[in-house]
Formats: structure tokens, C-alpha cells, sequence
């Protein structure tokens, strides 16, 4: 071979070494770009209810206000509730999801989590490291840095706050859980115990689902979605072991803890810090869950807001006014930002609004679409814009529960007519309800309203617990204490508006607008959630519109 030969291949050996290198380092360039402009993690929410519309409004705010180096990451919202528009996000770079789900997963307890935790899993796969899920009612106050899942980490989560239906290490696994536990193909000798935040019970790993991050590419949150599904679908299991409104309510928890403890190594999972989830709806403040009253211990209670990462409030700025003097120390700066978003979350316009996307079509009960009706026949008529229902009188009590919905605390409004007939008009709502039998009740008596009477005046609003507590026993033994005069003074022939707030251990109702309730009680018996309806006394018919129900009650 020739001198110039050699020179020459040696040449275009060299310009393919150089262009080959080129190309790797701009492929390298090209993929270390790419992973810059990919979030490390997606933040995802839901609305369920109309409520919920307010408060994930507020968990965005707070998202890219205190968000920090993930202020900017995308923020998935999906609305499962048909009633909810979600304009109110339209404004705050969100990504809103609707989502279609079946009138019974709508219907059970918080399912709708699991299908909208599913659905942003499945569009962040590829696009996102880690998923972090928020509960609405949930507040973000620092950077979740650990919510950005490092190597070798695919979950974060923390323990629940209340024992609820979760069993010590030594109990014998129940059918519930076993049930579970088989569904998901868990091996027992996973389990690991934890310690409830608020309780301090120690039992075998339950972790709240009201914040967590998994990584996208490990698949919990569809393989939650679909469990959830089969359990739903499981009359046997819905037969045998949702023995209680607890169970029922707690599933979707018990099914995504139990996919985790499965799916993953316990290296795998990193158990949040004390400062993430923080449970502010009892910070100085007596919460009651089916097993007790509870506050934060005073060993695990926060010393300063701003130390904390997250606070799940739940109902916490609405049933307490005066929320101010019961907040951890706080810098003036978070306080002062709260005090508006808290202002503007709970002004008249949003409530308004909130509680008109939350109206139930009463016109609707005449032919029992999404009623059962109990022992009274029902007539469906317009009067003056309002689309009514309207009992007829029958002997014994009247009821007309709403299908398909589950109350525990919140607002109940409705606009309600009887008659100024003695002993002939008792008008009210049912809640709590376990059957025809056993129910709560608030119900007024026109005949009274205007009664020159004292003693009658002051039986003209009443609560009652049946079967135990009937108006009778509550007047022989405590009188004066669950039954008042009503103020302001309605027609006792018209319509007035009632306004029923329920709040943990208290029962207070409103009446025309008053800012001051005309009967405020303690609840009677042991019922914490049950079924909500239109209720009539005995004999009594009565006319009802207007019906507006706006739950409070979250994950613990």
C-alpha cells in the first residue's frame, strides 16, 4: 500500500471516529436535555364531591405558592363528580381530567380515588418519576422533597391517624382483611407494624392514602383501581365482611396499603417524616371517630406551622371560626396568606356556589328516581320557581331516603312549607339513618311557631335519635335541652329555609339566614354516617324543595 493510500484511509478512519463520537455525545446531549425538561414528579388531586372544588382551589394555590423547586410541576385534577364543572381551576395552570365513573363507584365511599388516581398514573407514565397524590383537603406549606422518589424508593406514605378498622399485630386476621389480603396475593410474613399518628395504636401496616407518592412505572395506582373494582363487584364480600358504615368507608385505604406492603420490598418503602400529612383537624381540637374523642398527643404535636410540610384540615376552617386561636405558632407571612385563602374559600360567593352544584331535584322523589319513599305517598308540583315534593298524611312517621349517598358531617339545606294545624304538621330531614327505625332527625312544628303559648313556642324546633331518644323521653327527662322556640319567626303556613350544620358531636340549625342557630345539641347515640332523607311526624304531610347537601367528612 502506498504512502498516499494509507494517509488516505487513515483520514476516513478518523472522520468516522470523530462523526460516530459526535453523534453519541449530541444523543447524550439530546437525553440528558430531555431528562431536564421531565418533571421528577406529578402532583394529582380529585373532586369527588362539589365541596371539594373549594378545597383543591386552595391545595393548588398552596402547590405553587410554598411548592418551592416544585411549584412548577404539573398538576392533575380530576373531577369524578358529574355536578362539578371545575371553572374554578381554570385559572391555575391545572390540568383538569373529567372522568366518567359508574353511579355506584360515585356512590361508595371515596372509590372514585382509586379510578382518579389510576387515570393520572396512566398519562404520566413516561413523562414523570413519581406520582404525588393529595388528598383536596390537604394544605402543602414546604417543598415535598420527599415525595420526589430517589433510586431504589417507589413508595412514600405515612400510617393512618386512627386504629378505625385496622387490628394489632396479635389480633386473628378478620374476614375483611383476609379477604384483602388474598385479593392482592399477600404474603403475611411482609406485614410490618406501624403506629397510628393520633391514637398510638401499634397494628399491622395500614398507610393513609389522603397523601402518598408511588413511582408511575410500578403501576399501583391501576392495579388499586382494578382490585377496587372486583371488591365492589363482590356481592359475597360485600355481604360478609363490610359488616359496618367503617369498613365501607376505609376499602379503597385497606386496598391500596395492602397493594403496597404486597407489591414492594420494605426497602422500598419510605415512611414519610413527622411533619407530612400533619392531621391539623386536631391539633388542639377534640375530633370523635367511631372509638373515641381525640386530640394531637402532646408529644406529637407541631411546634411551629411552618415546620411542616403538608396539613390535612378536612372541615377544619368551616366548623371552626375561630381556627386562628387553635393553629400551631405560625410566621405572620403563612398566617397572613391562609387568612386570605381560608377568606375567599369561605365567602358567600364560593359557599353559594358550592352548595347550589349540590341541589337535589326533588320533583324526582314522586316517581323514585333515586328515592325510596317510606309510608307516605308523594306528589311532585312547581311553586313559585321551586320544583317540590309534596307528603301526603298517613298515620306513623314519613320518610323518603336518597339512594345511593352515605352522610356523616357537613350542611344540609332545604326549603320546607307545613301547616299552622295542631298536632298535624311535623316537617323536617332524616340523617344518620341506619334503617326506617333507627335514624337522627331534626323536624319543626308550624302549629307552634306563633303559639302566645311560652311552653308550645318552645317546642317548635326538635332533634330526636330513634329509636332510643324520641321527643317524648327527651321532654320527660332533659326538657328545654332538644327542642327551642324558632327565631326569627317564619308563617307557619309558608316557606322558610332551614340551614342543619353537622359537626363532629353538634348538631346546629339555622333558620331564614339567621346568623345564630335557634337550636344548637349535642348528638344522641352512636351513629357517626348513615342514610339522609325528607321526614314527616306522625299524621303529617308537608311540602320540601330545594334540598342542598354539602359533606365535610374525609380520610383519617
Amino acid at each position: 500500500m502506498g504512502k498516499d493510500e494509507l494517509m488516505r484511509k487513515t483520514f476516513t478512519l478518523l472522520t468516522m471516529v470523530l462523526l460516530l463520537s459526535g453523534a453519541r455525545l449530541n444523543a447524550e446531549s439530546n437525553q440528558s436535555d430531555r431528562a431536564a425538561a421531565q418533571p421528577s414528579l406529578a402532583f394529582a388531586t380529585y373532586i369527588g364531591a362539589p365541596y371539594q372544588e373549594c378545597a383543591a382551589v386552595m391545595l393548588v394555590d398552596s402547590i405553587r405558592t410554598w411548592g418551592g423547586e416544585y411549584r412548577d410541576c404539573p398538576v392533575y385534577v380530576v373531577v369524578t363528580d358529574p355536578g362539578v364543572s371545575g371553572l374554578r381551576l381554570k385559572d391555575k395552570n391545572v390540568r383538569l381530567v373529567i372522568l366518567e365513573l359508574e353511579e355506584s363507584v360515585r356512590n361508595y365511599p371515596f372509590a372514585a380515588k382509586a379510578y382518579a388516581a389510576a387515570k393520572v398514573e396512566s398519562l404520566i407514565a413516561g413523562k414523570a418519576r413519581s406520582l404525588a397524590w393529595f388528598d383536596p383537603e390537604t394544605m402543602l406549606l414546604r417543598p415535598p422533597g420527599e415525595m420526589d422518589l430517589k433510586d431504589g424508593i417507589s413508595a412514600a406514605v405515612a400510617p393512618v391517624a386512627f386504629i378505625n378498622t385496622g387490628q394489632t399485630e396479635n389480633e386473628p386476621v378478620n374476614a375483611y382483611w383476609a379477604a384483602i389480603y388474598k385479593r392482592c396475593s399477600l404474603d403475611p410474613n411482609k406485614l410490618f407494624t406501624v403506629e397510628t399518628k393520633v391514637d398510638c395504636k401499634k397494628i399491622r401496616a395500614w398507610l393513609n392514602c389522603g397523601m402518598f407518592a408511588v413511582r408511575a412505572d410500578r403501576g399501583l395506582c391501576r392495579e388499586w383501581a382494578k382490585v377496587l373494582d372486583e371488591l365492589l363487584r363482590d356481592k359475597e364480600f360485600q355481604r360478609t365482611a363490610i359488616t359496618d358504615a367503617v369498613h365501607r368507608t376505609f376499602l379503597h385505604q385497606a386496598v391500596i396499603s395492602t397493594l403496597i406492603v404486597s407489591r414492594l420490598d420494605r426497602r422500598e418503602i419510605h415512611m414519610f417524616s413527622p411533619g407530612y400529612n400533619y392531621p391539623l383537624y386536631c391539633h388542639d381540637i377534640d375530633f370523635e371517630v367511631a372509638n373515641g374523642t381525640y386530640r394531637m398527643p402532646a408529644h406529637k404535636k407541631a411546634k411551629k406551622l411552618d415546620d411542616l410540610t403538608s396539613v390535612f384540615h378536612e372541615s377544619y376552617w368551616s366548623k371552626h371560626p375561630d381556627w386562628r386561636d387553635f393553629l400551631p405558632p405560625v410566621d405572620d407571612s403563612l398566617k397572613k396568606w391562609l387568612t386570605e385563602e381560608v377568606t375567599r374559600a369561605m365567602s358567600a360567593s364560593w359557599t353559594s356556589a358550592l352548595e347550589g352544584a349540590d341541589k337535589y331535584d326533588l320533583s324526582k322523589v314522586e316517581a323514585g328516581q333515586g328515592w325510596k319513599v317510606v309510608n307516605r305517598g308523594v306528589t311532585a308540583f312547581e311553586d313559585g320557581g321551586r320544583k317540590a315534593a309534596r307528603f301526603d298524611e298517613r298515620a306513623g312517621q314519613g320518610l323518603a331516603w336518597l339512594e345511593g349517598v352515605t352522610f356523616a358531617e357537613g350542611t344540609i339545606e332545604f326549603d320546607v312549607r307545613g301547616r299552622d294545624a295542631e298536632q298535624k304538621s311535623f316537617v323536617g330531614v332524616a340523617f344518620h339513618g341506619a334503617d326506617d327505625q333507627a335514624f337522627e332527625a331534626v323536624y319543626f312544628r308550624p302549629f307552634n311557631f306563633k303559639s302566645a303559648d311560652a311552653a308550645k313556642a318552645g317546642h317548635a324546633v326538635q332533634y330526636v335519635s330513634h329509636p332510643e331518644f324520641t321527643w317524648q323521653k327527651l321532654r320527660a327527662e332533659r326538657p328545654g335541652q332538644f327542642e327551642q322556640t324558632v327565631r326569627p319567626v317564619p308563617d307557619p303556613n309558608g316557606w322558610f329555609h332551614v340551614r342543619i350544620v353537622i359537626a363532629s358531636t353538634k348538631v346546629s340549625v339555622y333558620v331564614d339566614g339567621s346568623p345564630e342557630p335557634c337550636l344548637a345539641v349535642d348528638k344522641l347515640g352512636g351513629r357517626q354516617e348513615g342514610m339522609i332523607g325528607l321526614f314527616a311526624g306522625n299524621g303529617s304531610g308537608g311540602d320540601f324543595a330545594d334540598l342542598k347537601i354539602v359533606p365535610t367528612k374525609g380520610d383519617n
